[in-house]
């Protein structure tokens, strides 16, 4: 049985069918980052982007977030305790989980960090959404640069299941190459 859902990030194509899971288990408990959970809740079309690019196959169905959670924010699901990591940027309330298991520290990153295929470098997630802050989603990128792991489970594309600190680092070299911020000589 499904016991909780963890919900990285606003965003429709993410959370259109929290009902379902809700319909065929209605003890579950929704995990969301306390500032995406409004939007969630009311359906807040400019924020969950129900709108092009994303195809408008069905109606929002909003639904309840049960535990709002903070950055450091811990709680147990399943049996495992999970670690929230507040990561605004690709939304305002982004979160990442992570948890350990069988001695591997594993990171649920929904849309922010993404990876290559074998785990060769990052990629950040999609910059089109309404509420997308590219200064925010910097500092994001800063912090979770340092971060180590082995395990990456994104929410689109490739899973990293070895050596998740690289992909971690590497991801500090998007804002320095991409994005052009103070940090690269302008000579």
């Amino acid at each position: 049985p499904v016991s909780h859902i963890l919900i990285s990030h606003k965003h429709k194509n993410h959370i259109g069918n929290i009902w379902r899971f809700r319909r065929d288990y209605p003890d579950v408990i929704v995990v969301a980052g306390e500032q995406d959970s409004d939007a969630i809740e009311q359906g807040i079309t400019n924020e969950i982007c129900d709108f092009f690019p994303f195809p408008k196959k069905e109606d929002y169905i909003p639904e309840k977030v049960n535990l709002r959670v903070r950055d450091l924010d811990t709680f147990v699901a399943a049996g495992i305790t999970f670690t929230v990591y507040e990561v605004p940027g690709h939304t305002d309330g982004s979160v990442f989980y992570q948890f350990e298991w069988e001695g591997k520290s594993v990171w649920l990153t929904g849309d922010v960090l993404n990876v290559e295929k074998d785990c060769s470098h990052a990629f950040l997630g999609w910059e089109g959404g309404m509420d997308y802050n590219r200064d925010l989603f910097y500092e994001s990128v800063k912090r979770f640069s340092r971060f180590t792991g082995d395990i990456i489970l994104p929410g689109h594309y490739e899973l990293c299941m070895q050596n998740a600190t690289s992909v971690f680092n590497d991801s500090y070299r998007i804002p320095l190459e991409e994005w052009r911020l103070p940090g690269i000589a302008t000579e």
